[in-house]
Formats: structure tokens, sequence, C-alpha cells
């Protein structure tokens, strides 16, 4: 853009132009009134943004200086979430089994998140994954699931117990 000082008409209002103007990037001519007009309105100031450095998001513009995290007040200047937030200032919940914030990857179970390598069967050890066995003890993969002492299949829901042994119901 190239202000310069001439008397013409704006090419968005076609009123007369006295004095400075601006150029778009065809060469059409603008007065200061139309460019302020059609410039974005930043998000943290509401102020028109008419020059520097500008931070575009899905929600709209920022002055530079203006993009700052709603929660601790520090400029944003690298990842974010909306908000916005800075990545420090994202909550992020944390594992059950060792007490470390997850990061993209959880596993939810009963209203609480695990690691994948923290979710492991109370039996064997061993990460579970996505098919297992709920029981008394806790959490158990397929091959330590209690199995009915009849039929040798996985007791799933209500069981019984006799002398020892369960059955299903």
């Amino acid at each position: 853009c190239a202000i310069a000082m001439s008397s013409i008409s704006c090419g968005r209002c076609r009123a007369p132009v006295t004095g400075k103007y601006v150029q778009d990037s065809k060469g059409v001519a603008m007065c200061l009134a139309c460019v302020e007009a059609e410039a974005p309105s930043c998000l943290g100031c509401k102020k028109k943004i008419m020059a520097g450095a500008v931070s575009n998001t899905k929600e709209g513009s920022y002055h530079a200086e203006c993009f700052c995290c709603t929660k601790c007040r520090r400029p944003i200047k690298g990842p974010y979430a909306p908000g916005p937030l800075c990545d420090g200032c994202v909550e992020r919940p944390t594992c059950v089994q060792c007490s470390k914030a997850i990061g993209t990857q959880g596993i939810t179970v009963g209203g609480k998140t695990y690691h994948p390598e923290c979710f492991v069967c109370t039996g064997c050890k061993t990460p579970i994954g996505s098919s297992f066995f709920a029981g008394k003890s806790g959490f158990m993969c397929h091959a330590c699931s209690p199995k009915c002492a009849g039929c040798q299949q996985v007791l799933e829901g209500g069981y019984i117990s006799v002398d020892g042994k369960e059955y299903h119901q």
C-alpha cells in the first residue's frame, strides 16, 4: 500500500479525494474513510486494524500486541487454543494412574482418564486397549477376565459364586 498526495476520486465511494489516499494492490485509489470502513476490527481492543502486524484466527483478527491469552494476559507467540488461551493455560486432564497431564491421547473409562500405557490389566499389568472387563478388582484384559466355571466364557455382567467358583447368573 502506498500513501500519496493528490486530488482524485475514491475507487470505492467515488467521492473526490483531496489529500492522502491509499492505493490497493490493483492500483485503485481509496479514501482513508473507505480504507477504515473496510478494515477489520481487532477482537482484543475493538479498534480498526489499519496497519502493522496482525494475528488472524478462525474467530477473527487481532493487532499483534492485542493477541493475548484470556487467562494469563501474556502475549501469545506460539500454539494456542480457542479463547484464545496460550498453550500453558490450556487445561488438560491428568491421568488417574500416574497423575501426569494427558496430551492428545487418553482413554476415559467411568469418568476417569488414563494414558494408554497406564490403562493396564490388574491381572497381568499389560496395557489393555479398547477391549476389557470391568471386575471387582479393576479392569482386566480378556485373558485375565474371570471365566464361568461351567462354560469357560468370560463372565460379563452379573455372576454368582458357589463353593468359590463363579457362574453366569
